[in-house]
């Protein structure tokens, strides 16, 4: 008969019950979190929508539209939220086209992701500042610019009722967001509101 390996053996004299099922009479402990959380959050799973946020300088919308077939990579994400996010996103989500660090940061346009992420093209190149292996990407495509362009100063407005517990206004470092139906379509709403 095989003898069992000697780390196995080890195990079983420091645990003897390692391997059986332990029975506990306590109860589970259950997270909680507020309602209004647990809402936005619950939205959040399965998101068709997603704002990103790039630099005019690096990607603007005019630049997205001029691009071949208005397509273009928005790369450079790292951080460990956004690259979590940006993981979820699939071919056929919409996009809001987010301008930040300028003059009038806001949502300048639509996009649609046409491929999912994959590892950023400089990744791997030493001395580049994009070298690093978590870095991801993902290609959009443009679709329309808003009209007119939604400022921040805009989105606060309603920072307390439709946009309530929005990322954009309560995390507003996070690159690669999700975007619940019910902001989306409230945005819509601002937008042809201003548009009259």
């Amino acid at each position: 008969m095989p003898r069992e390996p000697v780390a196995t053996r080890a195990l079983k004299r420091a645990e003897p019950d390692a391997g059986k099922a332990v029975k506990s009479d306590k109860a589970p402990v259950k997270r909680k979190r507020s309602t209004k959380a647990s809402k936005v959050l619950d939205e959040e799973e399965g998101s068709t929508y997603y704002l990103l946020k790039t630099e005019p300088d690096d990607l603007s919308a005019d630049r997205l539209e001029a691009a071949p077939k208005g397509i273009a990579t928005y790369d450079g994400v790292r951080g460990f939220q956004a690259r979590n996010y940006m993981k979820q996103m699939k071919a056929g989500n919409q996009v809001f086209f987010y301008h930040s660090s300028c003059k009038v940061p806001g949502i300048y346009a639509m996009a649609e992701v046409v491929a999912e992420a994959y590892p950023d093209h400089h990744a791997w190149t030493e001395g580049h500042k994009y070298y690093d292996p978590k870095r991801l990407m993902v290609d959009l495509q443009f679709k329309r610019k808003f009209n007119p362009t939604l400022t921040l100063a805009d989105l606060k407005q309603h920072a307390t009722e439709g946009l309530s517990g929005m990322p954009l206004l309560n995390q507003p470092r996070l690159s690669v967001q999700p975007v619940t139906d019910t902001h989306a379509n409230f945005i819509f709403e601002i937008e042809k509101r201003l548009s009259k």
